[in-house]
């Protein structure tokens, strides 16, 4: 393993890629009032095609090593902080891939975007209410994409964690609350979507064995997606219009 001697401490705060001139003010104006805007690794961009099926909403990326050392000739320069390239966004993406490797999710489109994107260890509300304007903005986008294409399904959302579920819109407050749940009709900047809750990214990179929970997670996402999910109604919404004899 190669070694490094630095002279004197790193800055506290040093990023080249943030530092570009395309990205000194993140997502525009509305950031430099975001509690986060300073002294954090931004990701800007969303990964997957326009018009997704299945939108995978991590809470917020992890910051990357405060000391890398990279090189090599097949080394391309990068020009962002890439999007689920951490740790705990690689586990989610394998278990998405499990599942859509399947023939009957196979023709899903599957996109992956941040809830906030700025690299923050626990974001607050302010924060996280900061960025959910940018999320509303993609899904807003999503909706155009798909309805132009001729995709007549809703857009269904796989949220990672509170925070995700907060910049969606949707009033939980905590995750076990959350667990196993689905929100039917979230109404997300005009938008209607279905959201399936999975755990935080942080919680998938971090507890042993709980792969095959996050696989069922996506499964039940790719279900929605596809109207194949069957869905149990509760007595009362059965009896709702029911006349007995």
């Amino acid at each position: 393993m190669a070694t490094v001697t630095l002279t004197e401490p790193p800055e506290a705060f040093s990023c080249l890629l943030c530092a570009r001139p395309e990205w000194r003010n993140k997502a525009g104006d509305g950031c430099n009032e975001c509690p986060a805007f300073k002294d954090t690794h931004f990701h800007p961009l969303s990964l997957g095609p326009e018009g997704a099926d299945l939108i995978v909403v991590g809470d917020t990326p992890s910051p990357p090593p405060r000391l890398q050392l990279v090189g090599g000739r097949d080394m391309k320069p990068k020009s962002t902080h890439e999007t689920f390239e951490d740790t705990a966004g690689k586990v989610v993406k394998a278990a998405v891939q499990n599942v859509t490797s399947r023939r009957e999710f196979q023709s899903l489109q599957v996109m992956y975007t941040y809830a906030v994107k700025c690299a923050v260890e626990n974001p607050n509300k302010k924060v996280v209410l900061s960025c959910s304007s940018n999320l509303r903005a993609l899904i807003h986008k999503t909706a155009q994409r798909r309805q132009l294409a001729g995709r007549t399904t809703g857009i269904v959302v796989l949220a990672c964690g509170v925070h995700a579920l907060t910049a969606l819109g949707v009033q939980i407050r905590s995750e076990a609350e959350a667990l196993n749940r689905m929100f039917e009709n979230v109404d997300v900047g005009g938008v209607k979507v279905t959201v399936v809750f999975t755990r935080s990214l942080k919680a998938h990179a971090t507890q042993d064995g709980k792969f095959n929970t996050l696989v069922s997670d996506v499964e039940r996402a790719c279900r929605a997606a596809t109207n194949s999910l069957v869905r149990v109604k509760t007595r009362e919404e059965i009896e709702k219009d029911y006349v007995y004899p």
